[in-house]
């Protein structure tokens, strides 16, 4: 049977639904006058069209998982801070150094070779030449990011 002819049909069907629901509403509508007041009508039988299709769950989306980007890791030094206190790895041996430029840290972050590989960045409150206090450690390692 072609598309046209069956687009067809289904619509006559259809306009014949519609003309039953309505003969059915009128003979409602008629008892209820009859007797002045609303009838108990039975609710009609359940029919296929009211069924409503039962949708699939979708599977749960794994959520991608967001790098914190360099610039929010490395964040200005605030009130009792006075620099970053730096350690990384030059060859074999580690160093720490103290810097107080941000874009030179946040420059450094993902520079990673063979000789040259950053631990840790954390800000301090210095006292003295060789005294200090830590305040926040704001990355280390472990921590992964995006540029």
């Amino acid at each position: 049977m072609s598309d046209l002819k069956q687009e067809r049909q289904i619509h006559r069907l259809l306009l014949q639904r519609e003309r039953e629901f309505t003969a059915v509403w009128r003979v409602e509508c008629e008892v209820n006058k009859i007797l002045g007041a609303g009838f108990p009508f039975e609710s009609p039988p359940l029919l296929p069209s009211s069924k409503k299709p039962v949708k699939k769950k979708a599977a749960p989306r794994k959520r991608a998982v967001r790098l914190a980007k360099v610039a929010t890791l490395i964040r200005p030094l605030q009130d009792l801070e006075n620099a970053y206190k730096v350690t990384y790895t030059c060859g074999s041996d580690s160093y720490e150094s103290v810097h107080v430029d941000t874009a030179l840290i946040r420059q450094l972050l993902p520079l990673k070779t063979d000789s040259f590989t950053m631990r840790k960045v954390e800000t301090i409150q210095l006292f003295g030449k060789a005294e200090h206090t830590v305040c926040a450690e704001l990355w280390n390692e472990s921590v992964k990011f995006q540029v």
